[in-house]
């Protein structure tokens, strides 16, 4: 997740390194905690920043935008893909244009304890990756969920993308068995 900790400023001649120790204490962080750093040239393009250069070096202007993450060891990178999340900031800025907001709504609402609720999704994602994370946010078994939206009834071969065609809005249903 992304959020702004406020602006720095910082001298041309200045070494990109000599920040580190203020953006862990504005995260919190312990002061010695490594950190990749990143420039936001434009969504589609972020460079890294390395700690030994000099802001000019970098090419960092006034209202540049700086992004950090915690340096992850090889075993948390893992943990992320296996979880299917991003594990970098240029990975996160890459997977921004693929994702879309699915509303989702339980065909009959009046029996389940969610009626109604949002996902930030990847458009391309297949339906059975669509029912995993349906199922996930509700703490049920995938095998007890089908999914339909407005204009198909089937959707179980499609991609999100496919079965939003017109619509950003699915259907969801939990059954008393196991498809």
């Amino acid at each position: 997740m992304s959020r702004s900790i406020g602006q720095l400023y910082v001298r041309e001649e200045g070494m990109v390194g000599e920040i580190l120790p203020i953006l862990c204490k504005k995260k919190c962080l312990p002061p010695n905690t490594p950190l990749d750093v990143y420039e936001e040239i434009k969504p589609d393009r972020i460079d890294r920043m390395y700690s030994e250069i000099t802001f000019k070096t970098s090419e960092i202007i006034n209202g540049d935008i700086i992004c950090f993450q915690k340096t992850l060891t090889d075993q948390e990178i893992q943990e992320h893909i296996s979880a299917g999340r991003c594990h970098s900031i240029p990975l996160y800025y890459a997977s921004l244009p693929k994702m879309i907001i699915v509303q989702f709504k339980s065909k009959f609402g009046y029996r389940d304890p969610i009626p109604e609720f949002s996902l930030v999704l990847n458009k391309y994602m297949a339906y059975e990756e669509v029912i995993n994370q349906v199922a996930a946010h509700l703490n049920v078994n995938p095998l007890s969920l089908r999914l339909t939206s407005i204009y198909f009834d089937e959707v179980d071969k499609m991609t999100l993308s496919e079965m939003l065609q017109y619509s950003t809005n699915l259907f969801y249903e939990m059954l008393d068995y196991n498809i």
